[in-house]
């Protein structure tokens, strides 16, 4: 061991070993150092206006020896065995953020699946009071009566109501174009009406034969309406004397119906009684051979 150390002291091993731990050997890019260990403190490092204050952000979380790193211009310096450091904080802290994303997902695993039992639990609970009031309800009265009238009510037929009510929509809207195409003619026949009483509005207002013609007109048009009402009362007077004389036939021909049933009936009691003295005769025969 002795002549090892010797050799490592001539060969200025120790020599570049005690530079490098007074000195920084380490040193990573501020760009690298932000992308590796942001996520020692995110929230520093979000706020954070440029990547040395980002890094500066860190350490201060790390807690870390100004002594043991040095922010460069462009470049993080680190004094010998902090980066291994670095690496074990890190680590530390991704394990951390496992175990938190570990615990939230069997939360929320346990708060669903809890709730699922709860979930049944009560429909268990439903299911043993609606039962339960079931069998109290078949020896009650009043439940009996509800169960039936229930069927005859129209609250109950609320989906049958519905479909005949969509159905008569569906008809008035397949018929609208039809009433709406009516309701214009009868809307062109009005305006036509209207525009021949403007007519003959004036016409009486200007006086002379036009009103005399129209006065005449209007006399014809009475007369004729009053034969035409005779011959419709007419006409309607032999109606109903024809719709008596149908009533009296069919009355008579019920009748004739009815006898004939009577008839009928009494045919076919009397051949019974034809049968029975048959009967009777082929029994008396027997007896007078025997």
């Amino acid at each position: 061991p002795g002549l090892v150390m010797h050799q490592y002291q001539c060969n200025g091993v120790l020599a570049g070993i005690a530079i490098c731990r007074k000195g920084f050997p380490n040193k990573m890019l501020y760009p690298e150092f932000k992308g590796r260990y942001n996520i020692l403190a995110a929230k520093a490092v979000a706020k954070a206006k440029n990547d040395k204050s980002a890094a500066a952000a860190v350490m201060d979380v790390v807690k870390l020896d100004k002594e043991k790193f040095r922010l460069g211009h462009t470049k993080v310096f680190f004094r010998a065995g902090i980066l291994g450091f670095m690496e074990e904080v890190r680590e530390d802290r991704i394990g951390e953020v496992l175990a938190w994303l570990q615990a939230g997902a069997r939360g929320k695993s346990s708060r669903m699946q809890f709730k699922k039992l709860q979930d049944q639990k009560l429909a268990l609970y439903c299911c043993q009071r609606t039962i339960r009031n079931y069998y109290i309800g078949k020896t009650w009265k009043w439940w009996q009566i509800w169960l039936a009238i229930k069927p005859n009510l129209k609250c109950t037929q609320f989906s049958k109501y519905k479909a005949e009510y969509e159905q008569k929509i569906e008809i008035a809207e397949a018929n609208i174009d039809k009433a709406v195409a009516e309701c214009d003619a009868v809307i062109a026949v009005h305006d036509r009406l209207l525009n021949e009483k403007n007519e003959l509005s004036l016409a009486l207002n200007s006086g002379g034969s036009a009103v005399q013609d129209i006065i005449d007109k209007t006399n014809r048009l009475e007369a004729s309406k009053n034969d035409l009402q005779k011959q419709v009362d007419g006409t309607k007077l032999r109606i109903k004397a024809e719709e008596e004389v149908i009533a009296g036939i069919q009355s008579a021909g019920s009748k004739v119906s009815a006898d004939a049933a009577k008839l009928r009936a009494e045919i076919s009691n009397l051949e019974n009684d034809i049968g029975k003295c048959e009967e009777d005769k082929s029994t008396k025969d027997n007896q007078i051979r025997t």
